[in-house]
């Protein structure tokens, strides 16, 4: 219908990986072009947020799957058309754990900062548990070492005396927890068993 959508849930839910393009293929047994709703394309990219992009594809008028003949003269397949409808899906945030793999996924500015909260938590007399630093930066945001806009470079706090000094400390800290997450780790998804799967987006619906 051009007014009601229908929803089309897969399952299981398509699973996206980042930088990773895919493409769907919706059939309809509808004779004529009424089965599936699209559009022109006017636009090189159809839609864009901060998690997936949807680029212009094929419209296919055969009331075959992939078929080559269709209910008019010349070829089924209709070029520059525009998805109709919408995507609903779910985002996966990365994690950062004590590990290579998982540390070297964020960006400079969250490592450095990683390195500077460990720093500054742990050190002296009055430092914190490690169990206890590692769980709060298990916890940040991906952007949470970013500086507010209003802020310059000359207004940010100096860089830890001994950065090198947190770096050892941390790094003999990964070891000890490359095996063993449940001390801080216990909000894991169950079937989260791969390093990959933490940033997979879940595309569940498509009307």
């Amino acid at each position: 219908s051009w007014r009601d959508f229908t929803s089309l849930k897969l399952e299981p839910p398509l699973v996206l990986l980042p930088g990773k393009t895919y493409g769907l293929y919706v059939h309809s047994a509808d004779q004529g072009d009424d089965g599936v709703v699209y559009d022109n394309q006017r636009d090189e990219i159809c839609h864009e947020d901060d998690y997936i992009r949807v680029f212009p594809g094929l419209a296919h008028l055969s009331p075959d799957p992939f078929g080559a003949d269709g209910p008019w003269w010349g070829s089924p397949w209709r070029r520059r058309r525009a998805f109709v409808g919408k995507l609903s899906y779910g985002a996966r945030y990365v994690l950062w754990r004590p590990v290579p793999a998982a540390h070297t996924r964020f960006d400079p500015t969250f490592r450095r900062g990683v390195v500077a909260a460990f720093y500054a938590l742990t050190m002296g007399w009055g430092g914190l548990p490690t169990d206890c630093v590692l769980y709060i930066l298990h916890l940040a945001r991906y952007d949470w070492f970013e500086p507010p806009e209003s802020e310059t470079q000359e207004t940010l706090p100096p860089p830890p005396p001994s950065p090198a000094t947190a770096h050892r400390l941390l790094a003999s800290q990964q070891q000890r927890y490359a095996n063993d997450y449940s001390r801080f780790d216990n909000i894991r998804d169950s079937d989260d068993s791969s390093d990959s799967s933490d940033d997979d987006f879940h595309l569940a619906t498509m009307t």
